[in-house]
Protein backbone atom coordinates (compact mmCIF):
# COMPACT_ATOMS: atom_id res chain seq x y z
CA UNK A 1 0.00 0.00 0.00
CA UNK A 2 1.32 3.47 -0.88
CA UNK A 3 2.17 5.62 1.88
CA UNK A 4 1.89 9.24 0.91
CA UNK A 5 3.47 10.51 4.38
CA UNK A 6 6.45 8.28 3.77
CA UNK A 7 6.78 9.14 0.10
CA UNK A 8 6.70 12.86 1.27
CA UNK A 9 9.01 12.52 3.45
CA UNK A 10 11.75 10.90 1.47
CA UNK A 11 10.82 13.61 -1.15
CA UNK A 12 11.96 16.28 1.36
CA UNK A 13 15.29 14.70 2.26
CA UNK A 14 16.04 13.97 -1.23
CA UNK A 15 15.40 18.20 -1.77
CA UNK A 16 17.45 18.88 1.52
CA UNK A 17 20.31 17.17 0.23
CA UNK A 18 20.44 18.62 -3.42
CA UNK A 19 19.68 22.23 -1.55
CA UNK A 20 22.84 23.46 -3.14
CA UNK A 21 22.14 22.46 -6.45
CA UNK A 22 18.73 24.44 -6.28
CA UNK A 23 17.39 28.49 -6.30
CA UNK A 24 15.34 29.23 -3.41
CA UNK A 25 15.34 26.05 -1.79
CA UNK A 26 13.54 27.14 1.12
CA UNK A 27 10.54 27.95 -0.67
CA UNK A 28 9.00 24.87 -1.89
CA UNK A 29 5.51 24.03 -1.83
CA UNK A 30 4.10 21.01 0.77
CA UNK A 31 2.32 18.61 -0.34
CA UNK A 32 -1.42 18.36 0.16
CA UNK A 33 -2.12 15.04 1.90
CA UNK A 34 -6.08 14.53 2.44
CA UNK A 35 -6.44 11.24 4.40
CA UNK A 36 -9.98 11.67 4.80
CA UNK A 37 -10.35 11.18 0.92
CA UNK A 38 -7.40 9.11 0.58
CA UNK A 39 -5.43 12.01 -2.17
CA UNK A 40 -1.74 13.52 -1.96
CA UNK A 41 -1.14 16.36 -4.08
CA UNK A 42 1.90 17.92 -4.72
CA UNK A 43 2.83 20.90 -7.10
CA UNK A 44 6.43 22.19 -7.73
CA UNK A 45 8.75 23.93 -10.10
CA UNK A 46 12.17 23.32 -9.27
CA UNK A 47 14.98 25.55 -10.54
CA UNK A 48 18.57 24.43 -10.31
CA UNK A 49 21.33 27.09 -10.12
CA UNK A 50 21.77 25.97 -13.95
CA UNK A 51 18.51 27.85 -14.75
CA UNK A 52 17.25 24.18 -15.55
CA UNK A 53 13.84 23.69 -14.20
CA UNK A 54 11.96 20.21 -13.30
CA UNK A 55 8.45 20.83 -12.96
CA UNK A 56 6.33 18.43 -10.81
CA UNK A 57 2.83 17.25 -10.64
CA UNK A 58 2.06 13.88 -8.56
CA UNK A 59 -0.82 13.01 -7.56
CA UNK A 60 -1.97 10.06 -5.41
CA UNK A 61 -5.29 8.53 -4.40
CA UNK A 62 -6.55 5.90 -2.71
CA UNK A 63 -10.38 5.39 -4.30
CA UNK A 64 -13.48 3.75 -2.10
CA UNK A 65 -12.95 0.04 -3.25
CA UNK A 66 -9.18 0.01 -2.09
CA UNK A 67 -7.51 0.23 -5.51
CA UNK A 68 -4.74 3.29 -5.38
CA UNK A 69 -3.66 4.99 -8.35
CA UNK A 70 -1.06 7.86 -9.48
CA UNK A 71 -1.49 10.51 -11.88
CA UNK A 72 2.06 12.74 -12.69
CA UNK A 73 3.99 14.83 -14.60
CA UNK A 74 7.75 15.51 -13.85
CA UNK A 75 9.15 17.49 -16.69
CA UNK A 76 12.69 18.36 -17.33
CA UNK A 77 14.16 21.06 -19.25
CA UNK A 78 17.34 22.61 -20.06
CA UNK A 79 18.13 26.82 -19.44
CA UNK A 80 16.21 27.90 -22.55
CA UNK A 81 12.97 25.75 -21.82
CA UNK A 82 13.54 22.67 -24.29
CA UNK A 83 12.52 19.30 -23.21
CA UNK A 84 14.68 17.34 -22.15
CA UNK A 85 12.53 14.72 -20.62
CA UNK A 86 9.01 14.59 -19.36
CA UNK A 87 7.17 11.44 -17.71
CA UNK A 88 3.40 11.65 -17.24
CA UNK A 89 0.31 9.83 -17.55
CA UNK A 90 -1.24 12.28 -19.49
CA UNK A 91 -3.06 13.05 -16.98
CA UNK A 92 -5.25 9.99 -16.21
CA UNK A 93 -5.27 8.65 -13.00
CA UNK A 94 -3.37 4.80 -13.14
CA UNK A 95 -3.15 2.04 -10.70
CA UNK A 96 0.37 2.15 -9.42
CA UNK A 97 1.24 -1.06 -11.47
CA UNK A 98 0.72 0.64 -14.83
CA UNK A 99 3.41 2.50 -16.68
CA UNK A 100 3.71 6.07 -17.60
CA UNK A 101 5.60 6.80 -20.76
CA UNK A 102 8.46 9.35 -21.35
CA UNK A 103 8.63 11.89 -23.85
CA UNK A 104 11.76 13.05 -25.27
CA UNK A 105 12.97 15.31 -27.87
CA UNK A 106 13.35 12.74 -30.57
CA UNK A 107 8.99 11.31 -29.41
CA UNK A 108 7.64 9.06 -27.02
CA UNK A 109 9.28 5.83 -25.24
CA UNK A 110 7.22 3.20 -23.62
CA UNK A 111 7.57 0.22 -21.47
CA UNK A 112 9.94 -2.18 -22.82
CA UNK A 113 11.62 -0.11 -24.88
CA UNK A 114 15.28 -1.21 -24.94
CA UNK A 115 16.43 2.04 -24.71
CA UNK A 116 15.27 2.47 -20.96
CA UNK A 117 17.70 0.01 -20.45
CA UNK A 118 17.02 -1.34 -16.53
CA UNK A 119 14.88 1.63 -16.59
CA UNK A 120 11.28 0.77 -15.44
CA UNK A 121 8.55 3.29 -16.55
CA UNK A 122 6.15 1.66 -13.86
CA UNK A 123 8.20 2.22 -10.86
CA UNK A 124 8.44 5.98 -12.30
CA UNK A 125 8.29 8.81 -9.28
CA UNK A 126 9.55 11.67 -8.31
CA UNK A 127 12.39 10.55 -6.69
CA UNK A 128 13.98 8.28 -9.93
CA UNK A 129 12.63 11.43 -11.49
CA UNK A 130 15.20 13.91 -9.88
CA UNK A 131 17.90 11.25 -9.65
CA UNK A 132 17.95 11.54 -13.49
CA UNK A 133 17.48 15.13 -13.52
CA UNK A 134 20.71 15.32 -10.80
CA UNK A 135 22.83 12.61 -13.08
CA UNK A 136 22.20 14.94 -16.26
CA UNK A 137 23.32 17.70 -14.51
CA UNK A 138 26.42 16.36 -12.88
CA UNK A 139 27.92 15.68 -16.32
CA UNK A 140 25.85 12.31 -17.01
CA UNK A 141 23.66 10.85 -19.30
CA UNK A 142 20.07 9.43 -19.70
CA UNK A 143 19.75 5.90 -19.92
CA UNK A 144 17.64 6.40 -23.48
CA UNK A 145 20.37 8.51 -24.85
Amino acid sequence: MFDASQYFSRVDRVLATAAHLIQAPDRFNHPKILTNGGVAVWREKITFTTGHRLEVMDCYSRLQRGMETRNFKYQFMDSDAGLLFRFDTHGKSLPLCEPCHLHVAAGQIFEGDPRLGQLSLVAMDFLRAFHLAHTYLDGGSFPWE
